[in-house]
């Protein structure tokens, strides 16, 4: 009888042992991180994903730009997730949101491509980009979601777009050309070519890079005000009930089956001190 009790609490011990959790790096980034263009010009951003070892239902992007200096055309889903919802432009505020989901069971646990943003230039600048809005343990931003509904996103890296001056100034000395016929309009002084070179090259880091950080903070203030969870998350929310009420019914049912092999094992034993006696 012994044995048959202390089978029975391995058996409990082993099916209620609990799973270790390792640390890992999810991660969103934009590629390529750095591009250089010309007032005018397109280009594309890809959106990858990097799950580590994690099986993830969806994903929410929500970020920001500067509208001054880029526009964003169109998000486009590359397929990896077969469903996008929720996208939203808005190249007044300077913001674009969207979600990538699968159906319950179906999840990605590679390494993936998964959106493309196109871009164009809207004016000249040395330095811009194309920022995600995460931090993390917050679950009104970028997610990443995995198989149980939880945001388990721990980093994400932007994009650069370098805007080419030159090209710029050389095309208006182009148009400039154009318009007066055989006349070329007359090179700049080396004195002030020099000047403006020289002004440029001591204008301090936080000159020549936009302030994204008044619209960082416009947009973590719009956060705030949402109560909602996100697109994916509601969409999970259902299911996620749904699987934990089937695993709590497992787990009732295997409780009354121990208790009900402990109580078959006691009359046993009590049938056989009986039969011993009366022996």
């Amino acid at each position: 009888m012994n044995k048959k009790v202390g089978l029975l609490f391995l058996l409990v011990l082993l099916w209620f042992r609990p799973t270790p959790i390792f640390a890992q790096t999810v991660n969103l980034e934009f590629i390529p991180s750095t591009q250089l263009l010309s007032v005018g010009e397109k280009a594309n951003l890809t959106l990858r994903l990097n799950p580590e070892t994690s099986s993830v239902i969806g994903v929410d992007v929500y970020a920001h730009f500067d509208p001054t200096y880029i526009v964003v055309n169109e998000v486009k889903s590359l397929g990896v997730f077969s469903q996008q919802i929720g996208t939203d432009i808005n190249n007044a505020k300077g913001t674009i949101k969207f979600s990538l989901i699968n159906p319950y069971g179906i999840y990605e646990r590679g390494i993936a491509d998964i959106a493309k943003i196109s871009i164009e230039a809207k004016a000249p600048v040395n330095k811009t980009g194309l920022f995600f809005d995460f931090i993390k343990g917050q679950t009104q931003d970028s997610n990443v979601v995995d198989q149980t509904g939880g945001d388990i996103l721990n980093s994400t890296s932007p994009a650069y777009i370098l805007l080419d001056q030159k090209a710029t100034q050389n095309s208006d000395n182009t148009s400039q050309s154009g318009l007066t016929g055989s006349e070329s309009s007359p090179l700049p002084s080396t004195k002030n070519v020099s000047a403006t070179t020289s002004a440029q090259t001591q204008a301090s880091p936080s000159e020549l890079v936009p302030d994204v950080k008044s619209t960082t903070n416009n947009t973590d203030q719009t956060r705030v005000n949402q109560d909602l969870p996100s697109p994916t998350a509601q969409k999970l929310l259902f299911d996620t009930i749904y699987l934990s009420i089937i695993i709590g019914s497992a787990t009732v049912i295997i409780l009354l089956m121990v208790i009900h092999s402990f109580k078959n094992l006691i009359s046993e034993s009590n049938a056989r001190k009986f039969t011993n006696r009366s022996a």
